[in-house]
């Protein structure tokens, strides 16, 4: 674990978190890719507190831009020179109807906090003592599914909460080259069984494609979607053929915009009246509606 290179952020980070007398640990992703010694530029802290005042200092250490603050949900951002940052304030989460935002309680400890995590490999944080001294807090077994390689969820109801965690699930097995877990798998055919794929709004799907679309894992990824019958369970008309995921193929030297446009092609080939409703189905922007439409016509 080689965390001396992230000092450019966790220095600012903790010396405003002890001049504040708060608590504040990295944690999810970044704790994830600091143990598996991957370079990230995405900074994850959990609060114990409000995150306004911290990370508006932080940002201003970092000569940071766009900066946001969600009182409601207790996150504030920002982006600078390194990549971005978020800070989160500790709290539960619980889903009164399955796939439906959840309802926030602030809590204020960070170890409850990591219960509402998506998986076991994200759900570690670290206490960091003046720079020197590093404690991992790990209450799910996430160092053990890394030395395992295998992404697995903290309970079986956890893909029901939030079906988008598959999507991400697939995501970091093909990023990472690990397995999804038995129990992962299990929670997604609960999920499907509840039908709580219907109950998550088309775009926020359409932010974890994009994602893989940007990580260069998109046909891979719309493979794995398939596979695993989630491309039906979100949307019965995103199922593919053979036929269409061959023709997917040639995406995969394209720039992430343009795969995007490929994929919306095919339900377009289908017939217009299925492109439209997709589109309308992910509300993708009108840019990359205009270059689907250019694809179609050349």
């Amino acid at each position: 674990m080689n965390i001396r290179e992230y000092e450019f952020i966790l220095r600012p980070v903790l010396e405003e978190a002890r001049e504040k007398k708060m608590r504040v640990c990295p944690v999810g992703g970044f704790v994830r890719d600091i143990m598996l010694n991957i370079k990230t530029d995405d900074f994850d802290f959990v609060v114990e507190g409000d995150t306004k005042d911290i990370a508006k200092e932080v940002f201003k250490k970092l000569k940071g831009k766009n900066f946001k603050y969600f009182p409601k949900f207790g996150t504030a951002s920002f982006e600078f020179s390194e990549g971005r940052v978020d800070f989160a304030r500790a709290r539960e989460e619980f889903y009164p109807v399955p796939g439906k935002h959840p309802e926030i309680k602030f809590i204020d400890k960070i170890e409850l906090d990591l219960k509402r995590r998506d998986f076991s490999i994200n759900a570690m944080a670290l206490e960091i003592d003046d720079g020197t001294n590093v404690r991992i807090i790990d209450l799910f077994d996430g160092l053990k599914d890394i030395k395992e390689k295998k992404i697995r969820v903290l309970h079986l109801g956890s893909i029901s909460d939030d079906p988008t965690r598959i999507l991400r699930a697939i995501r970091l097995k093909l990023k990472l080259k690990f397995e999804i877990s038995k129990e992962t798998l299990e929670s997604l055919e609960i999920a499907k069984e509840n039908q709580s794929f219907k109950n998550v709004s088309g775009d926020r799907y359409w932010s974890e494609i994009k994602i893989a679309s940007r990580e260069n894992l998109l046909y891979e990824f719309i493979i794995e979607l398939d596979k695993l019958s989630v491309l039906f369970s979100i949307n019965p008309e995103l199922s593919l053929s053979s036929k269409e995921i061959e023709k997917l193929g040639k995406m995969k030297n394209m720039p992430p915009d343009e795969k995007l446009a490929e994929f919306l092609t095919i339900y377009f080939e289908r017939s217009p009246y299925t492109g439209y409703e997709i589109m309308n189905f992910f509300k993708v922007s009108k840019t990359l509606e205009k270059l689907t439409l250019e694809k179609l016509k050349s």
